[in-house]
């Protein structure tokens, strides 16, 4: 089967935006007061609880992508449900392990020191798992029954069982993790008295939120389902894009100002419409642009981090320090003629460049990192 060009692209947008440019920006922003930044900067972070900003949607983005290739990962195992079986099961523990390396804790092997996070790879990991069976399992119409239900069954749990309490501390999905998993939810220890303490800058949450983790990458789905249906004309596919993208974003918008905030942190059912509704419109842009009209072909140089997104996640999370102290060593002389803001960036830019050659290397000798 002919593979989604399109999805290799756009994955490498997302990955090039977390690992080369917004690392790129934060650095050029440190470097004086150019009058842009108030404006352009905030986008390049998270929102501090309600609303949303382009850096909320790169995870979101991430997990939406995986569930874009399931129908086209799981064709060849049609007839194969054992064979199909043994490689979700894999495939959760590979991102599973890779999450735990990326946070530096695969071998906190102690009980005591364990922790669990609401990690990317995660995240995927726990989506991936319950959209392949539901889509082994279930016709279409049944997927997106059981998505619904898993975003009203967040909203009640919230509503009626929450109060409605959507507050960065004391809402349920944070009273929920602080109960079952205690000292061992990240950033929380055992006071003297023997009370839980929790960073109180600390707001993300993991076992409610996996409800609306798996609608992320079961939407995913929804849409390698639509792109990949030979049945349908390239065009009807494209309105169908639309229509869904833009449907998601003005109910998750509606849903916000009828009681449930856009909140990331959390991952309200909200937020998971809104989220959707632009990975919609963006698998949209670039499938009409590469796929469709066959323009843009300069976008084929994200395929080197689109092809291999997980080698590039983790080099980032695992291995930025280093490569920021190997570029030193090739660029420490610009310090006595930069200032510091510059020197960093410099270093920056070097720091980039090693990560990009590092995964062209790998792109021109077809070297993948898969799960």
């Amino acid at each position: 089967m002919k593979r989604l060009e399109s999805l290799d692209i756009l994955r490498g947008i997302d990955l090039f935006a977390l690992t080369i440019f917004g690392p790129l920006m934060l650095l050029l922003a440190k470097t004086g007061d150019y009058g842009w930044e108030a404006a352009v900067m905030p986008q390049f972070h998270h929102a501090a609880w309600e609303g949303f900003r382009v850096w909320d949607l790169i995870m979101p983005l991430f997990m939406f992508m995986s569930g874009v290739t399931i129908p086209y990962s799981m064709e060849k195992f049609k007839g194969r449900k054992k064979d199909a079986y043994f490689r979700i099961l894999r495939r959760f523990a590979a991102l599973w392990v890779l999450g735990m390396i990326a946070q530096g804790h695969l071998l906190d092997l102690n009980w005591h020191t364990l922790r669990f996070f609401s990690n990317t790879l995660q995240a995927i990991a726990v989506g991936y798992l319950f959209s392949a069976i539901c889509f082994l399992e279930m016709k279409p119409k049944w997927q997106i029954t059981t998505s619904a239900v898993l975003l009203l069954a967040f909203w009640a749990l919230m509503t009626f069982c929450g109060g409605g309490n959507y507050a960065e501390h004391g809402n349920l999905c944070e009273i929920v993790d602080n109960a079952v998993l205690g000292a061992h939810r990240d950033q929380a220890s055992i006071a003297a008295d023997g009370s839980l303490f929790v960073n109180p800058e600390y707001s993300y949450t993991w076992i409610i939120s996996s409800l609306t983790f798996i609608v992320t990458v079961m939407t995913g789905m929804f849409a390698g389902e639509i792109l990949k249906d030979d049945k349908r004309s390239e065009k009807r596919k494209m309105l169908i894009l639309l229509a869904v993208g833009a449907g998601m974003l003005a109910a998750g918008w509606l849903w916000s100002l009828l009681g449930m905030p856009v909140i990331k942190k959390i991952w309200t059912s909200s937020m998971t419409l809104v989220a959707s509704g632009y990975c919609f419109l963006l698998l949209l842009a670039i499938y009409y642009l590469v796929d469709y009209r066959k323009k843009c072909r300069w976008l084929g140089f994200f395929k080197i981090w689109g092809m291999n997104s997980i080698l590039a996640y983790m080099v980032y999370q695992v291995l930025r320090g280093p490569l920021a102290a190997l570029s030193e060593v090739f660029l420490h002389g610009f310090a006595l003629y930069l200032p510091d803001g510059w020197y960093k960036f410099v270093i920056g830019i070097g720091s980039a460049l090693i990560q990009g050659l590092l995964l062209w290397f790998c792109y021109k000798r077809k070297i993948y990192l898969k799960v």
